[in-house]
């Protein structure tokens, strides 16, 4: 039995995959794990993570994407960004909005692309 979770997330992966393909990529199937697909131009392709909610609003730890020391007297310090844990995979997220999964109005923007 297919969950709401799986369909938002093919939802996403097909608008992520939809909106690449206007931009010129070439969408292929991945078996990689943790991969939805892969988007190539020319001679290069990227792996691409897709994450898509349905409702709500993003959650983010901040300790997981910076450096943060706590002083003795509880003050915060950010010490810099933390290394992304995957640097080759490049995640795009998706907000689907209404409960018929309508598209937000947020373009896609393109990722840079070092040939």
């Amino acid at each position: 039995m297919t969950t709401n979770n799986q369909l938002v997330h093919a939802q996403g992966v097909r608008i992520a995959q939809e909106r690449l393909s206007r931009l010129g990529f070439q969408i292929l199937p991945s078996g990689e794990r943790r991969v939805a697909f892969r988007a190539a131009f020319g001679s290069r392709s990227l792996p691409i993570r897709v994450k898509a909610i349905s409702r709500g609003q993003w959650q983010f730890s901040a300790p997981s994407l910076m450096d943060i020391a706590t002083s003795p007297g509880g003050v915060q310090t950010v010490l810099g960004r933390k290394p992304p844990s995957d640097p080759g995979l490049v995640c795009i997220l998706v907000k689907l909005e209404g409960e018929r999964g309508k598209r937000a109005d947020s373009p896609l923007r393109p990722f840079p692309f070092v040939p």
